[in-house]
C-alpha cells in the first residue's frame, strides 16, 4: 500500500532515516520530491547533486514594497542525509527495474544499507573486464558450452544494469507479482541476491533491451564463428537479435533430444559398465565414471523429466558392476552388504571403503618396485597402453573398435593422438632426448667393445710370455752332446754330467730367461687390473 502522511514524515525526518529538518523537507518538495517515488524523476546522479545545490544555496527573493532581493537562508542537508538520500534514490530505481511496489517497510535504512552495498559490488563488476567469450570448437559439446556461455554472460553487466542472463531465461516475461522480501535485504525470498532477483525479474520491453539484445547477438556470433551451428542463427543476423539466436542454439543442438540421449548414455555407465579388476583400468577410474554419469543425470534433469537414483541405488549399481574374483574385493563388497545402515546407503563411504582393495593398484605398485611399467593384466591389453581419464586405452584402435568407443573416450583419444610425435617421410620424428639417448647407446655399445678388445689381447699377451718362459726353462734342462773328456756309462748315459759344468744352449742364457719371466709378471698384472672393478683397482 502507498505512503500516509506520518509514514512520509517519518521517512524524511527520522533521524533513523533520512534526518532531514522539516523546513528541508517542505522545500524539497516544493521542488517535486514529494515522496520516495518521486526518485524516479532524479534516475541520475547529477539530477539529485542540482537538487541538493539549489537548496543550500536558494535564489533570493523579493522583499517589501520595493522589491528588492533578499538572501535566503540555506536548507540545511547534512552529509549523512546526503549519503542515505542517495542510497534510497537507487534502490527506488531498483524496484522499479524488477517491478517492486514499494511500502514504507521497504525504504528502511537497513534495507537501503544492505541494498547499497550489493548494488556498488554490481557496478564494479559491470565495468570490469571479463575477455572474451568462450569459443565454441569441434571437440566442444554445444550442450556444455552453453553452460560456459551463460556462466559468461552472468559477469556481463548491460546498459539496463542487469547481467546478460536476463535476456537468456527460459520464460521472456517476469513474475507478475514479486514474494515478500527477505529480512533487511531488497531482494525476494525466492532469490539469493539482487543480482539473481534482476536475471529473472527484469523486462525485455524496454527501449534500453534493445541494445543488451544486440550486444549479446555480438557475443554469440564470435563465439560460434568457424562451428557449424554459425549456420543456425544467421536467420537473426540482420535483427541482431541475441535472444533469438540464443534460443535456435538451445533448441536444436541443446533440446530435449540431446539431454535425452545424456540420460541414456549415463544410465548405461551406470547399469551396463562393469569393472574385473584384470585390466589397467583402476577402482578410481570406475568409480570417477559412475560419479560423473550421476552428475550427468543431475544436470540433465534440469531439461528432462529424469529419475534420479539415491545413495542406495547408486551403491547398488557399484556393487553390480564389481565383475572380480579378488578375494579382497569379493570380502570387500560382503562387508558392504551386510552394513545396512552405513556403507549400503552412502555412495562415497562405500567408494572409500573399497578403494584400498584395488588388485590393479597393487599390481601397479608391485611391478613399479621391481622397475618395470605394468598397463595391464588382461590377455587383449597392448603391452605399454595406458588409461585416460574415460577408461579408453590411449594407443591405436582399429576403425572397429574405435566406432564402438563413447563420444567421451573417442575426443580424449582424439587430444591424446595430437601431443604424440608426428612421422616424417615415414619415419617417426624421434625427440632431443630420443636422439641423445641413441648417442649414448652407441657410445657405451664402442666403450664395451673396445674394453672387451683390451681384455682379450691382455690375456693374449700373459699367456703368451708364460708360455715363452715355461719353453725357456724346459729347453735349458734337456741334455746335450757331452764335450770332449767326458766320460758315458755303457748305456750311453753321461757320467757326472751337470747343467753348470756343461751350460746351457747359447739361445737360453740366464739373461734373457729373466726378461721373459719379468715380461711375464707385467702382463700378469696388466691382465688383473683390467678384471678388477674400476672403484678397486690401484692407482699406478
Amino acid at each position: 500500500m502507498p505512503f500516509d502522511a506520518a509514514q512520509l514524515t517519518a521517512f524524511w525526518t527520522s533521524p533513523d532515516q533520512m534526518g532531514l529538518s522539516a523546513r528541508t523537507r517542505t522545500q524539497m518538495a516544493s521542488e517535486g520530491l514529494v515522496t520516495p517515488a518521486d526518485f524516479e524523476d532524479f534516475s541520475e546522479k547529477s539530477d539529485l547533486d542540482a537538487l541538493v545545490k539549489l537548496l543550500l544555496k536558494p535564489a533570493k527573493v523579493r522583499h517589501g514594497a520595493a522589491g528588492n532581493l533578499r538572501e535566503v537562508e540555506s536548507y540545511a542537508i547534512p552529509a549523512k542525509s546526503q549519503i542515505r538520500i542517495d542510497g534510497a534514490r537507487k534502490m527506488v530505481l531498483y524496484y522499479i527495474l524488477v517491478g517492486r511496489p514499494m511500502e514504507a517497510a521497504d525504504m528502511m535504512w537497513p534495507v537501503i544499507k544492505n541494498f547499497v552495498e550489493q548494488w556498488k559490488a554490481l557496478m564494479e563488476k559491470k565495468k570490469a573486464d571479463i575477455g572474451s567469450p568462450p569459443k565454441l570448437t569441434k571437440d566442444k559439446l554445444v550442450y556444455k558450452w552453453l553452460e560456459q556461455l551463460n556462466q559468461y554472460l552472468a559477469d556481463v553487466i548491460g546498459v539496463r544494469n542487469a547481467p546478460f542472463t536476463y535476456l537468456t531465461r527460459t520464460d521472456a516475461q517476469p513474475p507478475a507479482i514479486l514474494a515478500a522480501r527477505v529480512v533487511d535485504q531488497p531482494y525476494s525470498v525466492d532469490y539469493e541476491s539482487i543480482e539473481h532477483e534482476l536475471k529473472f525479474c527484469v523486462s525485455h520491453d524496454h527501449t534500453l533491451s534493445k541494445s543488451d539484445n544486440s550486444a549479446l547477438f555480438q557475443i554469440i556470433d564470435r563465439a560460434v564463428a568457424g562451428h557449424d551451428v554459425s549456420a543456425t542463427i544467421a536467420p537473426f543476423r540482420r535483427t541482431h537479435d541475441g535472444r533469438g539466436a540464443y534460443l535456435a542454439i538451445l533448441t536444436q543442438h541443446a533440446g530435449k533430444s540431446v539431454w535425452d540421449r545424456v540420460v541414456r548414455d549415463a544410465m548405461s555407465v551406470l547399469q551396463i559398465r562393469t569393472w574385473s579388476g584384470t585390466t589397467s583400468v583402476t577402482l578410481l577410474q570406475h568409480t570417477s565414471m559412475q560419479r560423473k554419469a550421476f552428475i550427468q543425470l543431475s544436470e540433465a534433469g534440469e531439461h528432462v523429466p529424469t529419475e534420479l537414483p539415491n545413495d542406495r541405488t547408486r551403491v547398488s549399481y557399484l556393487l553390480d558392476s564389481l565383475k572380480t574374483d579378488n578375494p579382497k574385493m569379493l570380502a570387500g563388497t560382503a562387508a558392504i552388504e551386510q552394513d545396512e545402515l552405513g556403507k549400503r546407503v552412502h555412495f562415497e563411504k562405500t567408494v572409500t571403503f573399497l578403494l584400498p582393495f584395488d588388485p590393479v593398484v597393487a599390481k601397479n605398485a608391485k611391478a613399479k618396485g621391481l622397475g618395470v611399467n605394468v598397463s595391464g593384466t588382461a590377455a587383449d591389453t597392448p603391452k605399454g597402453a595406458t588409461v585416460g581419464k574415460t577408461g579408453v586405452e590411449l594407443r591405436w584402435h582399429e576403425p572397429q573398435k574405435f566406432s564402438k568407443l563413447t563420444k567421451e573416450q573417442k575426443l580424449e583419444l582424439s587430444e591424446w593422438n595430437k601431443t604424440q610425435p608426428k612421422r616424417e617421410g615415414g619415419k617417426k620424428r624421434t625427440s632431443e632426448k630420443s636422439k641423445s639417448n641413441e648417442k649414448w647407446k652407441k657410445a657405451r655399445v664402442a666403450s664395451v667393445s673396445k674394453a672387451h678388445t683390451e681384455l682379450m689381447e691382455a690375456m693374449a699377451d700373459s699367456h703368451s710370455a708364460d708360455m715363452a718362459v715355461m719353453n725357456a726353462r724346459i729347453a735349458g734342462m734337456i741334455a746335450i752332446p757331452p764335450a770332449a773328456g767326458v766320460v758315458t756309462g755303457r748305456v750311453g748315459a753321461t757320467v757326472g754330467f751337470h747343467p753348470s759344468l756343461q751350460g746351457p744352449p747359447p739361445s737360453f742364457i740366464p739373461e734373457s730367461i729373466d726378461v721373459m719371466a719379468e715380461r711375464a709378471r707385467v702382463a700378469s698384472v696388466n691382465l688383473k687390473n683390467i678384471l678388477k672393478p674400476p672403484s678397486k683397482q690401484a692407482a699406478p
